[in-house]
């Protein structure tokens, strides 16, 4: 061990020692602590509450973070804290996916449509007002069902309150007369699209969007499986081992950076009742796997798209579930959601946090 990290230990352990001394000690203890930072180069980072040598920190706007804390921005080399995935091709056309800065991703980037990814402005292509990356814009199709990520999406009056949802995923031997009754039926903010995962000519994800609570959106959800399930369309959800049934959940105005790292950790500490209630542990569609992650780099998107719980930019999306046409199963997905947003945004303490997460999925999984 060397000087420095033996200083290191010694002025963080003052530090915890001042926080419950007297006033005269904490005034000494302070002193020596001080003294022994300016000697050594150590700086507080106050997002971890300790001191780190100098080297090891980087200082973004006036505010000093841990260098395992910040990313290097591929557009413009600097570092940052707010970082999204962009989709880059190369002067030899070869696509990589960068980190860039909300700053540069902002000022030449774009959302494409089809696969809802971030792109370089280079890549945009334009049809009927919507912008596209090339490949998705290739395979824009004109029948009966919109191509993946084509379907008809509603934008919410307001982004800053709860909207939920529901992206239920299916096969059909009779995928043309569902999309009649699916067009009959008149339902309200609901649509359909093609899935890539799905078989080409039996494939459907069907979209019940933007409920104003989890009860609306499981009631609404289950009275549409309900009444297609009773017109027959030789129907399934899960004989496949492909269909997924995702729950998405609208960034509003309470979910800060603390809220959605609690949502994150409640879910890891469930996994074993969440895989139960889900029906499967996907390592394609859905992974688990969050190994090398702190709960900061998942809360910040960096496990990519296809994750048991996707954070995005505006919105979660839940994808550990598997699909159902099982309106019991449905309403459990809907609760489950709501019971750990309830216990994330909670006043529970972090120390009692995990046993509360693992009680609350044992109990949700004992219903089925």
């Amino acid at each position: 061990m060397t000087i420095q990290a033996i200083a290191t230990r010694a002025v963080n352990q003052l530090r915890r020692d001042a926080t419950y001394a007297s006033d005269e000690v904490f005034i000494a203890l302070t002193v020596r602590q001080n003294r022994i930072a300016s000697r050594w180069h150590l700086v507080w980072v106050s997002d971890r509450e300790a001191y780190f040598p100098e080297d090891e920190t980087v200082r973004l706007n006036s505010r000093v973070h841990h260098i395992e804390d910040v990313a290097t921005c591929e557009s413009c080399e600097g570092f940052t804290i707010d970082t999204c995935q962009v989709n880059v091709r190369n002067r030899t056309g070869r696509l990589t996916q960068q980190i860039w800065c909300d700053y540069c991703q902002g000022e030449n980037t774009f959302y494409c449509t089809g696969c809802d990814e971030r792109w370089h402005d280079h890549e945009c292509h334009s049809h009927e007002g919507e912008s596209y990356c090339l490949e998705c814009y290739d395979n824009l199709e004109r029948d009966e069902v919109p191509s993946y990520h084509s379907a008809k999406r509603w934008e919410p009056e307001s982004y800053s309150v709860p909207l939920y949802s529901f992206e239920l995923e299916l096969e059909s031997e009779e995928r043309g007369e569902l999309i009649d009754q699916l067009n009959h039926s008149a339902y309200p903010k609901v649509s359909w699209e093609q899935d890539g995962s799905l078989d080409r000519s039996k494939g459907l994800e069907i979209l019940i969007q933007l409920r104003g609570s989890l009860d609306k959106l499981a009631t609404d959800t289950c009275n549409l499986v309900t009444n297609i399930k009773k017109r027959g369309f030789a129907l399934s959800s899960w004989s496949n081992k492909k269909c997924g049934a995702h729950l998405n959940s609208n960034r509003s105005d309470e979910w800060n950076l603390k809220a959605i790292m609690r949502l994150l950790y409640c879910v890891r500490a469930a996994k074993e009742p969440l895989v139960c209630i889900s029906g499967r542990e996907s390592t394609q569609w859905a992974s688990w796997d969050s190994r090398g992650y702190t709960l900061r780099k998942q809360a910040n998107g960096d496990l990519g798209k296809y994750t048991m719980l996707r954070i995005g930019g505006d919105r979660m999306e839940w994808r550990m579930f598997r699909g159902t046409l099982n309106e019991k199963r449905i309403a459990l997905y809907c609760e489950t959601v709501k019971q750990f947003e309830t216990l994330a945004l909670s006043d529970t303490s972090p120390f009692k946090l995990k046993q509360a997460a693992i009680d609350l999925g044992n109990k949700l999984a004992n219903t089925l």
